[in-house]
C-alpha cells in the first residue's frame, strides 16, 4: 500500500489566483491511488493546473485542456521545465530592466503625464503602449496603465517564449489578485466579482512591488516543481480549446486516468475577471465570451434542450422542473449545461483505456432555494455512457482556503462540502 505522506504536495494557488480550484492534496492522493508512474492523465477542465502540477510531481504524463487563456497560460508555465539558474537569471534580468525604467517613469508621474488608452511611450529603448481600449481608463489608474504598459514591453523584449509566458503569468497574477495587492482598481477581482474602487494613494514603488511579489511567487512555485517533480521522459502539455473538440481529436484508448473539477453551473464567471489580463496580454484577441464556457452558456433553443434532457435523464428533469417556473431561461441554461457535460463524458469514454477510471470533483447547486442535484445527474450521465462502479463520496471543504465559490448566483453562502465522483470505464 502506498504511503501517501511520503509524496510531495504543492499548493497551486500560489502561482495565480483562480476561483474554485480544487484541492492540491486531493488531486495528489487521487492520482497516486489511480495511476502508476508513466501513465497518462487527462484534465479536460484544467483551470488552475492542479491536476497538471500534481501529475508532474508524481511522474505521470499529463494533458490539460481549457477554453480560458489564463488557465492555459498557467498550465503552460506549470508544465515547462525551468532550471533554477535560469529562473534566477531571468528574475535578475527583469528586475534590472524595471529599475532602468523607474527614473523616466518617475519624471512622467511628477509632470502629471496622463497615460491614456492608445498612447505610446519610449522608455529606455523599450517601446511601450497602452492598448486602444477605453475600459482601461475606467479600471486602471494612469500610474497603473504606465506600469503595465512597461511590464508588457519588458516581456515582449525576450526572445524565449517560455520566458515571456512566465513574465506574462506574473503580470496577470499582479492584476488578478486579492485586494488591495492588485495593479488595478478592481476589488474582489480574484473571486471573479470585480467592482471599481478609486484609489488615490498609489505609488510607483508600491505598484511595482505588487508585480515583484507576483513574479517571486511564480518563480518560487516553479523552483518547488523542479525540485520535487519526478524525472523522466513524460508528456506535459496544456492546450487551449473546447474540451469536447480537443478530446475528440485524441487517439482512442490512450488515456489511463481522467481527473477534473468540471465547471459549476451558473456560478463562476471567469471571463468577467480574466478579461482584465487579456486586455493587456492579448489586446488583439476577441473579447472573452461567457457563451464559450461550460456552465455559463446562455439558454438557446429551450425546447430542444429540454427534449434532449428528458430523453436521457427523465427522473432528474422532474426534480428540476420547479426551476422552470421560477426562471425559464435559467432552466434552459441548466439543460444546456447537462448536455455539455454529457458530451464531454462521451468523449472521455472514447479516449480512456478499458477498465481505467475517471474522477470528477464538484458540488450541488442551489438556485433561488431550489436544490439542483448536479452530483446525482452526473452519476446518471456516467451510467448511461457505459461507466460502472460509480460512487460519490462527500468531503468537507476547509473554510480557510478560499478557493470555492460562495455568495454567487449558483450557491447560497459558503460551500461547506463537495463530492468526489469515481467511475470505471467498461471494457
Amino acid at each position: 500500500m502506498n504511503d501517501l505522506t511520503s509524496y510531495p504536495r504543492l499548493h497551486t494557488r500560489r502561482i495565480h489566483a483562480y476561483a474554485a480550484s480544487f484541492g492540491d492534496d486531493l488531486a495528489n492522493d487521487l492520482i497516486l491511488a489511480n495511476t502508476q508512474e508513466g501513465d497518462l492523465c487527462l484534465d479536460p477542465f484544467s483551470g488552475a493546473a492542479t491536476t497538471l502540477i500534481q501529475a508532474r510531481l508524481l511522474g505521470r504524463s499529463v494533458i490539460g485542456i481549457d477554453i480560458d487563456p489564463i488557465a492555459t497560460l498557467i498550465g503552460k508555465v506549470s508544465t515547462t521545465t525551468y532550471y533554477d539558474d535560469e529562473i534566477k537569471d531571468l528574475y535578475d534580468s527583469v528586475s534590472k530592466k524595471i529599475n532602468q525604467t523607474i527614473p523616466i517613469m518617475s519624471e512622467m508621474i511628477l509632470s502629471n503625464y496622463e497615460c491614456e488608452a492608445g498612447c505610446r511611450i519610449s522608455i529606455n529603448g523599450l517601446s511601450a503602449s497602452v492598448p486602444q481600449n477605453e475600459k482601461l481608463q475606467f479600471w486602471f489608474a494612469s500610474l497603473q496603465r504606465l506600469i503595465l504598459a512597461m511590464l508588457v514591453a519588458i516581456s515582449k523584449s525576450y526572445d524565449n517564449p517560455n520566458h515571456r509566458n512566465l513574465i506574462d503569468l506574473a503580470i496577470s497574477s499582479a492584476i488578478i489578485h486579492k485586494w488591495p495587492a492588485t495593479i488595478s482598481q478592481a476589488r474582489d477581482i480574484d473571486h471573479s466579482r470585480p467592482h471599481r474602487v478609486l484609489r488615490d494613494n498609489l505609488t510607483l514603488t508600491s505598484q511595482i512591488g505588487i508585480f515583484d511579489n507576483a513574479l517571486r511567487c511564480v518563480m518560487r512555485t516553479l523552483n518547488k516543481i523542479n525540485r520535487f517533480a519526478k524525472k523522466g521522459d513524460y508528456i506535459c502539455k496544456a492546450i487551449e480549446g473546447d474540451a469536447v473538440e480537443v478530446v475528440n481529436q485524441m487517439e482512442p484508448n490512450t488515456v489511463d486516468y481522467v481527473l477534473a473539477s468540471p465547471p459549476y453551473f451558473n456560478a463562476i464567471d471567469y471571463p468577467r475577471a480574466h478579461k482584465f489580463s487579456q486586455w493587456w496580454l492579448w489586446p488583439h484577441r476577441n473579447q472573452l465570451a461567457s457563451e464559450l464556457y461550460v456552465g455559463l452558456r446562455p439558454h438557446g433553443k429551450e425546447d430542444d434542450y429540454i427534449e434532449h434532457c428528458m430523453s436521457i435523464i427523465p427522473r432528474y428533469m422532474n426534480e428540476i422542473a420547479p426551476l422552470r417556473t421560477v426562471s425559464s431561461p435559467t432552466h434552459s441554461a441548466l439543460c444546456r449545461y447537462i448536455m455539455d457535460i454529457d458530451a464531454i463524458i462521451k468523449s472521455l469514454s472514447n479516449v480512456l483505456k478499458p477498465r481505467t477510471r475517471l474522477t470528477f470533483v464538484l458540488a450541488n447547486n442551489r438556485i433561488q432555494d431550489i436544490r439542483i442535484p448536479v452530483v446525482d445527474i452526473i452519476c446518471e450521465l456516467l451510467r448511461i455512457n457505459k461507466f460502472q462502479a460509480i460512487t460519490s463520496k462527500k468531503r468537507s471543504i476547509q473554510h480557510n482556503r478560499r478557493r470555492y465559490p460562495f455568495g454567487l448566483r449558483g450557491f447560497k453562502g459558503l460551500m461547506e462540502s463537495e463530492y468526489v465522483i469515481n467511475a470505471r470505464k467498461i471494457t
